[in-house]
């Protein structure tokens, strides 16, 4: 299987928001005056033998800055154009699974109509549903997490026949949170979207500035450690500037 790196512009986050401050992290986020340079906005193509994978899709030009963040995508950037650079088209496309309902990961549903849409059973709760119909998402399908443990984890499902796609659970950016990993030959591909920002703050444990409960974040963070320690795993964060050049050396957190 190959996996491409498709980076839908960029963002701007807020310095408290990229590693949360003790106490009132919320807060502090939002008082927060300083931003990060500019951090990319990965999406990530699994060309899988039964079809293509999307995992994320970015978000769109017409998007709005929240508070806390600042957007830079233009039309060209957008993931159907992003699909087309590596021969991909929206036609092609098997699958969409989303880590997480925030915009920058499923905004770009409108450049892609039609596509089977996979969320986490719990992200479906809450209203997740409904505003996925927003983005023309009819009948979006439940992820079920069974108790079905995974190296670390301990429950998981499979999102392709042969098994070597699945999700986990990786609670704390948001409550139903997931990854996806993608298992190949000597190695596994951890998909992470906003379990961390990046590699030195998962190693770090180190929490966002957002996430509902910092504890979660930090026991779902040191999850994904203790895989990498049992299996050579490559972490690709959404935002993280590195993330793309270790899926091209496929260059594992630790060496096992």
């Amino acid at each position: 299987m190959r996996i491409h790196a498709l980076t839908t512009g960029t963002v701007e986050i807020k310095t408290a928001m990229h590693r949360g401050r003790r106490p009132l992290r919320l807060l502090r986020t939002l008082l927060d005056r300083a931003y990060t340079a500019p951090l990319p906005i990965h999406a990530w193509l699994i060309e899988h033998p039964d079809g293509p994978i999307l995992v994320d899709t970015g978000d769109l030009a017409t998007t709005g800055d929240p508070p806390i963040a600042r957007f830079h995508i233009s039309r060209e950037q957008e993931i159907d154009r992003a699909l087309e650079g590596v021969g991909c088209s929206v036609a092609d496309l098997k699958t969409v699974v989303l880590t997480h309902l925030h915009g920058d990961h499923m905004n770009g549903l409108g450049r892609l109509p039609g596509t089977r849409v996979l969320v986490s059973a719990d992200a479906l709760g809450w209203g997740g549903a409904r505003r996925l119909r927003r983005r023309g998402v009819s009948e979006p399908e439940a992820v079920e997490l069974a108790d079905r443990p995974f190296g670390a984890f301990a429950r998981s499902a499979a999102l392709t026949a042969d098994g070597r796609v699945l999700a986990v659970p990786t609670p704390g950016h948001t409550s139903a949170h997931i990854a996806v990993i993608v298992i190949e030959e000597d190695h596994h591909v951890l998909i992470g979207g906003d379990s961390a920002y990046t590699q030195s703050q998962l190693l770090d444990l180190h929490p966002d500035g957002v996430s509902p409960s910092a504890r979660s974040a930090v026991r779902s963070m040191g999850t994904i450690v203790d895989h990498a320690r049992r299996h050579a795993t490559v972490y690709l964060p959404s935002h993280d500037p590195d993330s793309a050049a270790r899926l091209g050396r496929r260059e594992p957190v630790f060496e096992v």
